[in-house]
């Protein structure tokens, strides 16, 4: 009897840490998330470019549906034509624009064909700031500050890295069929993230750094959409805030200081870029409803291919 009060006891010991911690989790994900925002520039785009595109055009993107920002390195010369060829072909999807985000190489052969690309293709957007991953949330500035200066009449704007297939026909279908297109923000959205502090880790953040546990909302950074009216109002308020290293992320910090409509679209991506094709090839007209997907390099042209010929 003695025993069996004892294991009851224990049992609910237990229960009640493990409910404490499971509380306590949520509770600290959901206060003192930090934004240091400031009332004076306190961070300002000192950048100027070194390449510029016109490719929306003397309108700026009046007849536009979509403009892309793919962020993606200098000396990726092959990834740039592949998605040139594939979900970003202009001659196929006469309502969008690509322009690709670089900073400076630090090899000047690379930058000497960089400036060979943008003149046979005037599609690439570049400033004089050093081309590293921590200097992500430096491209995405520069390129919310592009759209806003070259292409603000565009409806869209989306933001996503290299190693992601746009299923364009689909998203086409889908931007068109919303019925708003100011005031926007929709992506996969992550809430309550918690911070790691593995020195490991490739996206590591020390207590200096940011000391909350958790993160604010924010959508996850490899592809997002913007209405393109919130372009100049991000860009104008990154300025405001310290620069944070995870793009994603400071992206949610400005969000959080805006009035913008958050929408969750998580359903519509294929994260694990490991399984991407596979779950590709279950898709059929009837189930064709994935607007991304997280991919590895050698299924990238087959994914695509696969989605484009299920809009045919």
């Amino acid at each position: 009897m003695k025993l069996k009060k004892s294991f009851l006891l224990l049992c609910f010991l237990s229960c009640t840490l493990l409910l404490t911690n499971y509380l306590d989790l949520f509770d600290s994900c959901d206060k003192n998330q930090l934004i240091n925002s400031s009332n004076r520039i306190i961070n300002p785009h000192v950048y100027n470019y070194t390449l510029n595109s016109l490719v929306c055009g003397e309108n700026k993107g009046k007849n536009l549906l979509l403009i892309s920002l793919v962020c993606i390195s200098p000396q990726n010369f092959d990834q740039r034509q592949l998605i040139r060829e594939t979900w970003a072909n202009i001659s196929l999807f006469k309502s969008i624009r690509v322009v690709f985000l670089v900073g400076l190489p630090s090899n000047k052969t690379i930058n000497d064909l960089l400036v060979l690309e943008k003149e046979k293709y005037n599609d690439i957007v570049q400033e004089n700031f050093i081309d590293t991953y921590y200097n992500l949330t430096l491209k995405t500035i520069m390129g919310l500050k592009w759209v806003s200066e070259f292409c603000p009449m565009a409806k869209f704007t989306l933001k996503i890295d290299d190693d992601v297939v746009v299923n364009t026909p689909e998203l086409i279908k889908y931007l068109q069929t919303l019925s708003y297109t100011e005031n926007y923000y929709m992506g996969s959205l992550q809430k309550n993230a918690r911070v790691r502090r593995n020195k490991e880790s490739k996206w590591k953040m020390t207590y200096d750094e940011y000391q909350p546990k958790c993160y604010v909302p924010y959508h996850q950074g490899p592809a997002y959409i913007l209405s393109t009216d919130m372009t100049g109002i991000l860009f104008n308020l990154s300025q405001y805030n310290p620069l944070f290293k995870l793009e994603d992320v400071f992206m949610g910090m400005l969000i959080s200081q805006t009035e913008a409509n958050v929408f969750q679209i998580k359903e519509k991506y294929f994260l694990d870029s490991e399984y991407s094709l596979y779950y590709a090839k279950k898709l059929n007209r009837k189930n064709n409803f994935k607007l991304f997907a997280f991919t590895q390099h050698q299924d990238f042209r087959d994914i695509w291919n696969i989605f484009y010929n299920l809009s045919l």
